[in-house]
């Protein structure tokens, strides 16, 4: 199972941890960065599909808005983060 790493940085960043085609992939994240601005991160820019991201927990996956802000998302977990991944 995939696990989600939170740091926070002086920066008021955070970083996370994205499971992409079974590689994670470290992105740092502020409070105003949306689904759309960390596909954008994670995915080549030359890549020609639309893509998705996941919020998965047991199994079930549910998808994340464009506009969901993450680090709210990650927030709204509260002790169940450990459960969460983002995929």
């Amino acid at each position: 199972m995939f696990i989600l790493y939170f740091q926070a940085m002086k920066e008021q960043t955070t970083m996370i941890c994205i499971n992409v085609d079974g590689t994670n992939v470290f992105c740092h994240i502020s409070k105003r960065t949306t689904c759309s601005d960390v596909i954008n991160i994670v995915i080549p820019q030359q890549t020609k599909c639309t893509f998705v991201l996941y919020e998965s927990r047991d199994g079930v996956e549910n998808i994340v808005d464009f506009n969901t802000r993450i680090q709210k998302l990650v927030r709204s977990w509260g002790t169940e983060k450990g459960h969460y991944s983002l995929v």
